[in-house]
């Protein structure tokens, strides 16, 4: 479906990323994707500037963030003035992130297993 690409290069914080994907949930987007890495509500994303870890498995520089969702709103709610985009780029000078309307987009499904931690189902 539609979406977009965030391209994330340089020395940037595995939190900041973190920011970053909650930002992105909270505009709107219907799943994400790290690499080919689906993103769930358990992923985490951590570690410091150079050694950022999705899980157990190191991202490369620079790294794909895949977005579905509507576009436009992704776009505008990201790289407007005082948005997450400019807020880490003020954090992170070294950092470039570039955000890309696509026009078709697939994610990978998750390899996590989606049975509640919590909670057993009603028969």
């Amino acid at each position: 479906g539609p979406g977009i690409q965030i391209t994330v290069s340089g020395p940037i914080a595995g939190g900041a990323i973190e920011d970053l994907l909650n930002e992105v949930r909270n505009a709107g987007a219907e799943a994400m994707a790290i690499e080919s890495v689906r993103v769930v509500s358990g992923t985490v994303v951590f570690g410091p500037p150079g050694a950022v870890l999705l899980g157990d498995r190191t991202l490369d520089d620079p790294f794909e963030i895949s977005v579905i969702g509507n576009s436009e709103t992704l776009v505008g709610s990201l790289t407007r003035a005082g948005g997450i985009v400019a807020q880490l780029g003020a954090t992170y000078p070294e950092a470039q992130l570039t955000v890309t309307p696509v026009d078709n987009l697939l994610i990978p499904a998750t390899n996590l297993p989606l049975v509640p931690t919590h909670g057993h189902p009603k028969l």
